[in-house]
């Protein structure tokens, strides 16, 4: 099962939402172990006590009870910062993403680690090089294909007299095109969660919360 990366988001919202996100965002961490997910990283984004965003990213586990999170929750609390008429309730989003779900090969790249290419996960095959160059170049077969097997990305290099050498050519050649698919894909993945941090729906909460008497957070029935 591929990681699944899991934002809090107070979008827009106030102080106040964002120390929800951090109380929503320990509580849910909580929860996470408490069903056999593991933790991988945690990504804080602004103060610690009240950031306007925190994702977690966890693999493993019974993820299922994760679907009735997914949405807007409600927290009902008087801030002390404003009057006693003043607004109670406040809102923050939660949703989930699969780490490269399409492609297993980029979970690391997508959790900010490097893609490494190993010459053991290549197919290479030899073939004609073809073109000009004389009868040494057309009919030694001196060109290799070389196929990434994980991601099925495939290059052919031809400019070297060896195999040797082409083999060479082409494992670096593979590198710098999975590094430029594992940089689009870590953009595409950054552009979908500031997307997602902007798009917070105030109302319809699918759960509404409390503090406790020892400031934690408690669900309404």
């Amino acid at each position: 099962m591929n990681p699944r990366r899991i934002q809090v988001s107070a979008g827009t919202g106030p102080v106040e939402a964002r120390e929800f996100v951090a109380l929503l965002a320990a509580h849910l961490a909580s929860h996470c172990a408490a069903e056999g997910m593991r933790l991988l990283a945690v990504q804080t984004h602004g103060p610690e006590a009240a950031p306007a965003s925190v994702e977690l990213v966890v693999e493993g586990g019974r993820q299922a009870w994760f679907f009735d999170w997914l949405g807007t929750h409600q927290l009902l609390k008087a801030s002390p910062r404003r009057g006693h008429r003043s607004r109670k309730r406040w809102f923050i989003g939660v949703s989930a993403t699969d780490e490269c779900a399409t492609d297993a090969w980029f979970a690391d790249a997508c959790r900010r680690k490097a893609p490494a290419i190993s010459a053991a996960d290549v197919d290479f095959q030899a073939t004609r090089a073809g073109g000009p160059g004389g009868q040494h170049v057309n009919t030694t077969a001196s060109a290799v294909r070389a196929t990434h097997r994980p991601t099925g990305l495939s290059v052919r290099v031809a400019a070297e007299r060896s195999q040797h050498a082409n083999r060479r050519v082409a494992l670096a050649r593979l590198g710098q095109m999975l590094a430029q698919r594992a940089a689009d894909r870590a953009d595409q993945d950054q552009r979908e969660r500031h997307r997602r941090h902007s798009q917070l729906v105030r109302g319809n909460a699918v759960m509404t919360w409390r503090i406790d008497r020892k400031g934690a957070l408690a669900r309404e029935p």
